[in-house]
Formats: structure tokens, sequence, C-alpha cells
């Protein structure tokens, strides 16, 4: 007795591979495979499907191990990252707190200045009060 052979058209092997039909329809070109046609649609063989799956897996073990870097490794980048950015604003805020300094050191400066010239200005005020008024000619 024969084992008759399936045929899956593309839509059906994208589901089975757990692809898009776009991606299977890649494959399929890509191998170069022919296809039954019936009724106007494109029939494909079990051994078809069977290449695919290899090339899938072939694909996917190529790019996995290598060409993209892990999650560990991607995490410890930017904790790195986020180290040296700590580091930066650590010195940023150390030259910020010199500046705040100087300037609290020039604000008492000129308090006290202000304060030295207020009282210059206030003594002629007090020496012209304690002059004598002069008094009217009826007072006299």
């Amino acid at each position: 007795m024969k084992h008759k052979e399936k045929y899956y058209n593309q839509r059906e092997i994208a589901d089975i591979l757990g692809i898009s039909k776009a991606t299977a329809s890649r494959y399929l070109n890509k191998l170069g495979v022919s296809a039954k046609e019936e009724n106007g649609a494109k029939l494909y063989s079990e051994m078809v499907l069977k290449q695919l799956k290899k090339q899938i897996k072939a694909n996917q073990n190529h790019k996995n191990p290598k060409s993209t870097p892990s999650t560990i490794q991607l995490l410890q980048e930017q904790v790195d990252q986020l180290k040296k950015e700590v580091e930066l604003l650590k010195e940023q805020l150390k030259i910020k707190d010199k500046q705040i300094e100087t300037a609290n050191h020039l604000a008492d400066q000129a308090q006290q200045l202000n304060a030295l010239d207020k009282d210059k200005k206030e003594l002629p005020i007090i020496e012209a009060k304690e002059k004598p008024r002069k008094k009217h000619w009826w007072q006299k």
C-alpha cells in the first residue's frame, strides 16, 4: 500500500512553523522549491515543509548566540553608563557647592559694606538734629 503524500499551501506552512505568510514565502523563494498548482493555489509537499523547518532552525541558531548581545550584557552596559553619569553629576554638584559658597561669601561682604555705608550716612543726619533750631521773631 502506497502512502499518499500530503500537500500544504503557504498559509498552512506559516501556521505550522509559527511564522508569517510573508516569511514563509521568502523562505520558499530562497529554497527555490517548485509548487504543485491545484485550483489556482500553490501547494507544497511535506518534504518542503521539513526543509523549511531545518532552514528556520539553522537561521535561528546562527542568529541568536553571538550576533545579539544577551540581556545581561545589555543591562551591565546600562549599569556602567549610569555609574558614569552618577560620577559626572557628583562632580557637577561639588562645583555648584563651591559656587554657592563663593556667592554666600560675596553676599556677606556686600551686607557688611552696606552696613558700614549706612552708618556713615546716618551720622550726619544725627548731627543735624542736634543743632538748635532757629527761633522765630516772636519767640525771642
